[in-house]
């Protein structure tokens, strides 16, 4: 699940990761400098810093083969990629959290299962997103979809 969860993070990123090379702390210590505008740098940080994920490993295990960059009407960034190990291709999405969610049909879940989406549960989430913009917090949905063998980008 995380090694995915990076990969959407990671893969799909207009920014960058590089570690700083202080003298003073060892690799374990150091903050990473991340570049990217304000939102590609918290989601940057959030997956390293805050979740302890690898911005080099995720990228090192993926080709990009098709990237969309974000586009302020459609509110979203996509990435097409062919994982390495397997050869499997999937489409990473983010953007903002009604758009994500209204092209989602499942969910997974922390055990790494997946679930239909069900009305109930949307209406769950549609709430959840408006309490935290009340709340005058920036919400971000990130998504995926495994594409069938074959398919022309």
């Amino acid at each position: 699940l995380l090694e995915l969860v990076s990969e959407g993070l990671f893969a799909n990123a207009e920014g960058t990761v590089s570690s700083c090379s202080s003298t003073d702390k060892t690799f374990e210590e150091e903050e990473p400098v991340i570049s990217g505008k304000p939102t590609e740098q918290a989601i940057l940080r959030f997956g390293t810093v805050m979740m302890g994920m690898s911005f080099e490993c995720a990228n090192e295990n993926v080709e990009k083969i098709k990237v969309v960059p974000f586009n302020s009407t459609k509110k979203r960034a996509g990435t097409a990629v062919r994982s390495k190990a397997t050869g499997d291709v999937r489409v990473h999405w983010k953007g903002a959290s009604e758009i994500i969610l209204g092209m989602c049909d499942k969910e997974m879940l922390c055990d790494g299962s997946v679930s239909v989406l069900t009305e109930t549960r949307r209406e769950d989430l549609v709430n959840l997103i408006a309490d935290m913009a009340a709340g005058t917090l920036r919400t971000l949905c990130v998504a995926y979809t495994p594409c069938p063998v074959g398919t022309s980008f």
